[in-house]
């Protein structure tokens, strides 16, 4: 089975669309903002222009988990964990701008004003992932791993980063008149956790920017798989605990479970009702990822060999995508929100220019979707795909 980070990886498009420029963190300033390996983090930054001027996508990268110590450590010698691997002159294999992107400078971040004609000049911000913990960690104390150290310290990067970015006025931030924050996979799933307090960063700095949060592909669910069991949630549990996320998660969410529920809070559909600001969710309702890590389907719909099999396969998928519309009830029932919810059998759907601006539903694409949400443009601001089937318009 493909790890996620590999998906994501091997999305990379073969093609320069804007100028990123690299900024690593200065740890003598923030001493504590580092990668697993200990190396500073970082971001990628393409400036806006004309009428995008004023307006920021700030991009928080995905790549899955690391789920013990040892998988921590394995990662930290990868770009997925260190800073050591990122380039600022270009991406080995690659012609893509941001290196290691999730579907590179793409989609929702493209900036080509035909294939992206409401955000293609906005200011863009890609936060390169080296936590393994949704930029949640906050561990202050190095971790011995065998005879390696590492370090649990996400969420003082993310930190970091939104200081430099509001103080410094090479980029001026704090100038900004719409920020949006998102992110895919287990970035989109920091959106889910961090954006309250993004928010709330930058409005300390200037009350009228207008933050909204977009998170893609981060709606991972909490449910039994094929077979009955809950195998997934020791991950949530394991990354909550050793992370000591605690306080980075909201806060409201963690008053109202026990003790020993709070790392619910750690995950997408619990802790999406506690969510103040605006929210534009986009996912697939069969994300692709989660069939064979959440779900752990024995085959996929359409292939499986036996009938039997797929018809239960399919009855299951159908269980899974109701329990996940439920679940997404919050942006159904508030007006302020809107999403983009395809039933399309695959994970990333917000950086993909296919998934952002060719699928459809009801005649209205992900980008129009968008724009009618945020910018008021026509169209509804949110949008279901009907029911799963075996041969879905994707």
């Amino acid at each position: 089975m493909k790890t996620l980070s590999t998906i994501l990886l091997s999305m990379i498009p073969a093609m320069v669309m804007s100028q990123f420029t690299l900024s690593l963190i200065d740890l003598t300033k923030y001493p504590q903002a580092q990668c697993l390996d200990g190396s500073p983090g970082g971001f990628y930054f393409s400036p806006g222009s004309g009428s995008g001027a004023n307006n920021w996508l700030i991009h928080t990268q995905g790549g899955g988990w690391c789920v013990n110590d040892n998988d921590c450590l394995g990662r930290s010698k990868t770009a997925l964990g260190s800073s050591t691997f990122w380039s600022s002159t270009g991406c080995p294999n690659s012609n893509s701008p941001v290196c290691y992107a999730d579907g590179g400078a793409a989609g929702m971040l493209n900036s080509d004003a035909q294939a992206n004609p409401n955000l293609y000049n906005w200011n863009k911000v890609f936060i390169n992932y080296c936590d393994g913990m949704s930029y949640a960690g906050t561990v202050i104390d190095p971790v011995t791993v065998g005879s390696s150290t590492i370090y649990y310290r996400g969420s003082f990067i993310l930190k970091a980063i939104y200081d430099m970015l509001l103080t410094n006025t090479s980029y001026n931030l704090a100038a900004a008149d719409n920020v949006v924050i998102k992110g895919c996979s287990a970035g989109g799933l920091a959106v889910y956790l961090h954006s309250d307090a993004v928010q709330s960063w930058i409005n300390a700095v200037n009350p009228k920017t207008k933050v909204v949060a977009a998170p893609g592909a981060g709606f991972f669910m909490d449910l039994p798989d094929f077979n009955g069991n809950y195998n997934y949630r020791g991950n949530y549990q394991w990354v909550f605990q050793r992370g000591n996320v605690t306080a980075n998660v909201n806060n409201a969410c963690i008053a109202d479970h026990s003790p020993d529920e709070q790392w619910k809070c750690y995950v997408a559909p619990y802790t999406l009702p506690y969510l103040k600001l605006p929210v534009f969710i986009s996912n697939s309702l069969t994300d692709a990822w989660q069939t064979g890590n959440i779900m752990t389907l024995p085959c996929n719909p359409g292939s499986c060999s036996n009938i039997t099999v797929e018809q239960e396969v399919v009855a299951y998928l159908h269980q899974f995508r109701t329990a996940m519309v439920e679940y997404l009830l919050p942006i159904q029932s508030n007006p302020n929100n809107g999403g983009f919810l395809q039933s399309c059998l695959v994970h990333v759907v917000e950086d993909v220019d296919h998934y952002w601006n060719q699928v459809t539903i009801n005649g209205q694409t992900q980008s129009e979707t968008f724009a009618a949400w945020l910018l008021g443009g026509e169209g509804s601001g949110l949008q279901i795909d009907g029911d799963w089937n075996s041969n879905p318009t994707c």
